[in-house]
């Protein structure tokens, strides 16, 4: 699968899930539900070899910092968060179907 592939495959199942536009995810908004929802995409991207510098050029930021803060913060989000947690967990699950199936 292409890095672009992955990233459009990854987006479009966070949309999906956390029910936040894809524009509002690729936006520098800051509303709680909206940064969840980039802190998921986040991490899958950078699960699935996508690198900073990439989702850097895709999310039009200056500064390697503001993807990776929001990486850095999965864990605490996770542990804190209870449907944070269940949300990361489906859009997981689904992205291991679909790209392995993909891969194939």
């Amino acid at each position: 699968m292409k890095k672009s592939e992955i990233f459009i495959t990854i987006l479009d199942v966070v949309s999906e899930h956390t029910e936040i536009d894809k524009e509002q995810i690729l936006s520098t908004t800051r509303t709680n539900d909206v940064a969840d929802a980039r802190c998921i995409a986040i991490y899958y991207w950078k699960k699935y070899g996508l690198d900073t510098a990439y989702l850097m050029q895709r999310l039009k930021r200056n500064h390697h910092n503001s993807i990776q803060h929001l990486y850095n913060q999965f864990s605490s989000r996770q542990q804190i968060n209870r449907y944070f947690r269940s949300q990361c967990f489906s859009i997981g699950q689904e992205l291991a179907k679909i790209i392995s199936i993909e891969g194939q």
